[in-house]
């Protein structure tokens, strides 16, 4: 068939839309927010895990969810790396879950290095 190529994927449309691979890893984090609605600007803070990133957000678990389009702080438990993203969408109240985006793509913050990960990609899709 013209322009597939033996033994390729389709890539499915909710694959299109992201701009860099996810990896499922458990990383804690610290996540710090002001509520724009709170008259009284207080600052939350709570633990969290991500549960699945890539360089460019990542989808937490947490218990309380900031307001879409918020701001929030990110420390990574294990490196003290701080990040700032934005809050895109949050799950459901069962699942506690918030994906985030990064305000500056980072190939390190999570702890791992996706240079390496997006080489080893390519070599596999080259096999």
């Amino acid at each position: 068939m013209a322009g597939k190529s033996e033994g390729t994927v389709p890539a499915t449309p909710e694959h299109e839309l992201r701009r860099s691979g996810r990896f499922a890893l458990v990383i804690p984090l610290r996540v710090q927010w002001r509520d724009a609605r709170d008259t009284r600007d207080a600052v939350f803070q709570e633990e969290a895990e991500a549960i699945e990133v890539n360089m460019h957000g990542a989808m937490l678990r947490m218990m309380t969810r900031p307001p879409l389009g918020a701001q929030v702080k990110l420390t990574n438990c294990i490196s003290d790396e701080v990040a700032q993203a934005r809050v895109v969408s949050a799950g459901r109240s069962r699942q506690n879950t918030v994906a985030v985006e990064l305000l500056v793509p980072s190939e390190t913050f999570w702890g791992i290095t996706f240079k390496l990960k997006r080489a080893a990609n390519d070599l596999r899709r080259l096999e």
